[in-house]
């Protein structure tokens, strides 16, 4: 079973990766999303204080038919929220979810999506990122659905070679290049 091998499948998880790396205090290196799983490379920032317009505006985005109830909210509850945005385990549960929702409505189903929680490892390094990245790019070489990384579509390293990665962690900073050029051949070497 390999509902995320469609394209409309794919294309609806990768905008809500987008979606909610945008209110979520994250940075997403990287992506690959594979016929029954996908692979996700984020960085969540240290907890701090975020401003109560902001806070506003990203629960307006979350729960955009709940403006009376927002409205209600008291410091905790703001306080809980402002927390979840810098948890891990909230951003993978509201996409999960949010995916699954929408699955069920198009296909008329019901139940879970996701066969188990997520898997999470700790990357200590920009090393261990990038090789990270590098085995999540290869994904599709290895399961032999294309010669080369890049051919793959729901791949960050797709968007990255045809210049849609605005939204991902500059390849730039990542490969310790001057320039985008230069940083994306690198990157090709190593994959």
């Amino acid at each position: 079973w390999y509902p995320l091998a469609e394209a409309e499948n794919q294309q609806k998880l990768l905008q809500l990766i987008q979606f909610y790396a945008k209110g979520y205090q994250c940075k997403i290196y990287g992506y690959c999303i594979m016929g029954n799983h996908y692979h996700l490379i984020i960085e969540f920032l240290k907890p701090g204080k975020l401003s109560a317009k902001f806070l506003k505006e990203k629960a307006m985005a979350f729960y955009p038919r709940s403006e009376a109830l927002i409205d209600l909210w008291d410091q905790d509850k703001w306080d809980h929220f402002e927390k979840r945005l810098f948890d891990v385990s909230e951003f993978m549960r509201s996409l999960n979810r949010a995916f699954t929702n929408w699955y069920n409505a198009k296909t008329n189903s019901r139940g879970t999506f996701w066969a188990d929680r997520f898997k999470s490892t700790i990357l200590k390094s920009k090393q261990a990122v990038q090789e990270c990245m590098l085995y999540v790019d290869l994904n599709p070489v290895r399961a032999s659905l294309v010669d080369h990384p890049e051919d793959y579509v729901g791949s960050s390293c797709h968007l990255r070679l045809v210049g849609k990665d605005k939204w991902l962690v500059n390849i730039n900073s990542l490969m310790r290049c001057d320039n985008r050029k230069e940083a994306l051949k690198y990157y090709r070497q190593l994959l």
